[in-house]
């Protein structure tokens, strides 16, 4: 018996599918804590960061999951987010840490090495203040300002105490040490109380009308640093805005050089004040008696002189009035610089009356105004202007129809707005109802 074997057309080969090997874990390698190397202030604060580096290459920030530390914390402090805070001069190190591994960073705190207080040496005026800052010099160069922070004090608290801000005041004259302190460090400054200083100044009167050609003496209180007030009237400098109106001497006496308005001011030093002055213009008054009597064989006479205050000619403005204050005449006089003209009471002025009846006695005034607006001296268009001197001779009665002349200057006295206006009006009013009445003359020339 035989066996034959049975063959298969190939070897049956099973393929089994190979297992993958197991991932490698990926490993935190490093902590990284930057910036490196800073160098800060007391006080100020500076965000650290954490990165992580992984065994694959990867980067993470771990700045917020970190765990933070800082050594010594007596230099610098550290915050659960990485921020760190400068305490005092030195070196720390900050460091960052997650599971078992850690990074750190360098940071040096610049130490305070002197305080400048500024400024250096002051003198204050007594009853005034002066504020002081602290600039703090570090280790690393750098300055800073302590004003707020440092502590101050002073020697003399009677003389110049400071306030915590550094705020000096002047109480009595002298002088006293100032100091500001940052821990071991202290900063000195040497503070002079002197005299109280003059703030202000006040010009009295401070408004003032004046007569053309009148005077007007303006004093100048002074106001002090310590509250106190003094007359400073001859040590201040005294000057007019336009002195071609008014003039000003050394003294604070003002002299109206011309119609019109201006300031008058004074200084000393810094301080300074003004007043406001107008000069008006003139109505010169006087009275007549005895004229056009009978059997009186005297005239009375007005003489009018222009000084040349203004450099040309000028008109004066005459008007005559009644006892019963009625205007029987105007007219209008041209008079030369230095010239004089003589008016006659008798022929010049009451010979013309508005009404027809020869004045015996009455009130004459004169005003100096504008020739070259008005070339034809119309006074009842009176633009005022400039000085003339005025003087008359009177004729007053005695008992037993005797008589004395005397002769006197005009009365001055400012023309008011109101007085100008009525003068005009009343002249106009002679002009259209006169009928050739009303109109004085100008007799006697230059």
């Amino acid at each position: 018996m035989s066996f034959g074997l049975i063959g298969c057309g190939g070897n049956t080969s099973q393929t089994q599918a190979s297992a993958a090997p197991p991932p490698k874990a990926v490993t935190l390698t490093s902590v990284v804590v930057g910036p490196q190397n800073l160098s800060i202030k007391p006080g100020y604060s500076v965000q650290l960061t954490a990165t992580g580096n992984y065994s694959d290459g990867s980067h993470k920030d771990l700045t917020s999951s970190a765990s933070w530390s800082s050594a010594p914390t007596t230099i610098a402090a550290v915050a659960a987010n990485g921020l760190a805070t400068a305490m005092s001069g030195g070196t720390a190190t900050i460091t960052a840490t997650s599971g078992s591994v850690s990074g750190d960073a360098l940071l040096t705190v610049a130490s305070l090495t002197s305080i400048a207080i500024n400024p250096s040496l002051p003198t204050i005026p007594l009853g005034e203040t002066q504020q002081l800052s602290a600039v703090g010099t570090y280790s690393d160069g750098t300055t800073q300002d302590l004003t707020s922070s440092v502590t101050w004090g002073s020697t003399a608290a009677g003389t110049a105490p400071v306030s915590s801000s550094g705020l000096v005041s002047a109480l009595t004259q002298g002088s006293a040490t100032v100091t500001a302190q940052s821990g071991t460090i202290t900063g000195t400054d040497q503070v002079t109380v002197g005299p109280p200083a003059l703030v202000s100044l006040n010009v009295l009167p401070a408004t003032a009308t004046l007569a053309l050609g009148g005077t007007q003496g303006f004093t100048a209180s002074g106001k002090f640093s310590d509250g106190s007030t003094q007359d400073v009237t001859s040590s201040s400098t005294w000057s007019s805005a336009d002195p071609t109106i008014a003039i000003v001497d050394n003294t604070g006496s003002v002299y109206a050089a011309q119609i019109g308005s201006t300031t008058i001011s004074a200084s000393s030093g810094s301080a300074s004040g003004s007043a406001a002055v107008t000069v008006d213009p003139l109505l010169a008054v006087t009275y007549f008696d005895n004229a056009n009597v009978t059997g009186l064989w005297a005239d009375g006479t007005v003489r009018l002189s222009n000084p040349g205050m203004t450099g040309g000619d000028l008109c004066a403005m005459v008007y005559v009035f009644a006892a019963d204050q009625q205007l029987s005449e105007c007219c209008g006089c041209v008079v030369t610089p230095n010239g004089l003209t003589t008016l006659s009471v008798n022929t010049d002025l009451t010979s013309n009356p508005l009404t027809g009846t020869i004045l015996n006695n009455g009130v004459i005034e004169v005003v100096p105004a504008d020739l070259a607006t008005n070339p034809t001296c119309n006074p009842a268009a009176i633009t005022p202007k400039g000085l003339v001197s005025t003087w008359a001779t009177h004729i007053q009665s005695l008992p037993g129809n005797g008589f004395v002349e005397t002769e006197d200057s005009f009365q001055r006295t400012p023309l008011t707005n109101a007085a100008l206006a009525t003068l005009q009006s009343d002249c106009t009013f002679v002009g259209i109802l006169g009928s050739g009445h009303g109109v004085c003359t100008c007799g006697g020339g230059d």
